[in-house]
Order: structure tokens, then C-alpha cells, then sequence
């Protein structure tokens, strides 16, 4: 795991999170709740370094997709719960809870079906197979129609 991958990484994901988060607190209308104060950007900033290293550490693990995903939901919402609802304020109210806990399970929806979307399309220009024609991409020469062009001339 690199430091410096897991910082980048969660300045990124800090950047998506705060800025969604304040545009949802300005549609919210009346809820000054929902807009960022200092204590909301400092958990959030807290959880998206968090979630950068939990990427990071899932992505090392041996196993497959849908396993690796399950654990990367729910170490996540564990840590979104203990540091975004507890630590944002968020636990006072039921409500609120729930809002917040129902928008982390949507936004995290939408990011895996973005994702799952991705390697279905993906997964075979990795392993060199064209879906719609079935064989391999590229122009493939049998061996005895190459030639060189730096190699000897016969």
C-alpha cells in the first residue's frame, strides 16, 4: 500500500463527496442540516481517507469481484457510520441517520453499477477478445506470412 496512492486518492474522493454533499444541502431547501459546516467537511474528509485506504487494502486481497465488494461495502459503512453519522452529528436525530445512512447506500449503488458496468465491458479488451466477433482483436498473420523488415533478405 502506498502512502502517497492513498492520499491522492482520498483528495479525490473528498473533493466528489464535499461537493455532492453541499449541492444536496442546497436542494434540500429549508434543512440547514445538510449544508457543510466545518465539523461535516472534517468527518468527511476523515472517511474519504479512510475509504481510499479500505480501497487500497481490498484491492490487494486474492479474491473475487463480488466477495471483495461485500467487504469493501461493508468495512465502509461501518467507517461511514462511526466517523460521518457519529462523528458529523448526524446520530441525534433518527431521521438524519437514516437519511444519511439511505444516501451512502445509494450513492455506493450507483459507484458499483458504474463499476460492475465497466468490467462487463472491459473484461474482454483485457484479455485481448472481441464480444460482438467472438475472436481475438487485432490483425493476427500466421508466422510463415511475417517478415522482418530488419532481418536478412533471402
Amino acid at each position: 500500500m502506498s502512502i502517497k496512492k492513498i492520499l491522492t486518492n482520498g483528495c479525490i474522493y473528498y473533493t466528489v463527496m464535499i461537493t455532492l454533499f453541499y449541492t444536496f444541502g442546497l436542494l434540500a431547501g429549508n434543512s440547514t442540516q445538510w449544508i457543510p459546516t466545518l465539523r461535516i467537511a472534517y468527518s468527511l474528509l476523515a472517511f474519504s481517507m479512510c475509504f481510499s485506504a479500505v480501497n487500497e487494502g481490498v484491492s490487494q486481497l486474492r479474491w473475487n469481484f463480488l466477495p471483495r465488494m461485500g467487504l469493501h461495502f461493508g468495512v465502509n459503512g461501518v467507517l461511514f457510520y462511526l466517523i460521518f453519522v457519529l462523528g458529523g452529528g448526524f446520530h441525534t436525530n433518527g431521521g438524519s441517520t437514516l437519511a444519511a445512512l439511505l444516501c451512502y447506500v445509494f450513492v455506493y449503488a450507483i459507484g458499483a453499477l458504474i463499476v460492475c458496468m465497466l468490467r462487463y465491458l472491459f473484461a474482454d479488451s483485457v484479455k485481448g477478445m472481441d464480444r460482438a466477433k467472438g475472436r481475438t482483436k487485432g490483425r493476427e498473420e500466421p508466422e510463415e506470412e511475417y517478415q522482418s523488415l530488419f532481418g536478412k533478405k533471402n
